[in-house]
């Protein structure tokens, strides 16, 4: 059986450039990309100025998952209807620009979980029900990687934690990870999103959860 890596790439929305459309995404079937994507704000208004939705398209191309937040807005205050047209027409941009229908999405609150259908399966996704209480209630998700014929099967976790609330949320995701562990009887657990983890909003010390 082949090994898969993982390769992880946190960002928040910044880039001038548009950039180009990877090569091929399947060169190397060993290596699985994983990104977190804060698009800051992800409403009607972004996805209706010019050129903005095709270097977002660009961006989600470059990866097999992403983890998005602020979809529809930054509380979670958007309808259901508007995230929901809000992915659809980001899907359709990213599968357009690809030039294959491989994209898919999964959603729940101001999260979702874009990804390649050809090279992973969403067997199970939801919003977070467990013992923790959080501003943005994170979305859990189990994912099989089919690529190259590798079957790996693990969970993810999307979190925006709050920056007023950041010292409290960061250290709650240790229990999170552990019940989301239980939740899909597996134990390999990405956690990915935006911290609000730097700066004024928290600083880790020498904590002792993060061992």
């Amino acid at each position: 059986m082949k090994k898969l890596f993982i390769i992880i790439f946190l960002f928040v929305l910044g880039c001038e450039t548009t950039p180009e459309k990877p090569a091929s995404l399947q060169a190397d079937d060993t290596i699985l990309r994983v990104g977190a994507f804060n698009i800051e704000i992800f409403g009607n208004t972004k996805v209706n100025r010019p050129g903005t939705l095709e270097v977002l398209a660009r961006i989600a191309s470059g990866f097999d998952v992403l983890a998005i937040e602020e979809v529809g807005s930054n509380n979670s205050s958007s309808t259901d209807e508007t995230c929901t047209a809000i992915m659809d027409k980001y899907v359709e941009k990213i599968n357009e620009v690809y030039g294959e229908g491989f994209f898919s999405y999964v959603r729940g609150n101001q999260y979702a979980i874009v990804y390649r259908s050809d090279r992973i399966r969403v067997n199970s996704h939801a919003l977070y029900t467990g013992t923790c209480e959080f501003t943005y209630t994170p979305l859990v998700a189990n994912l099989t990687a089919i690529a190259g014929g590798s079957n790996l099967d693990f969970s993810m976790v999307v979190i925006h934690t709050s920056p007023s609330k950041a010292v409290t949320e960061i250290p709650a995701l240790k229990t999170v990870i552990d019940e989301v562990r239980a939740l899909y009887s597996e134990p390999d657990v990405l956690c990915a999103g935006d911290y609000n983890a730097d700066g004024s909003y928290y600083d880790e010390g020498d904590d002792q959860w993060l061992a």
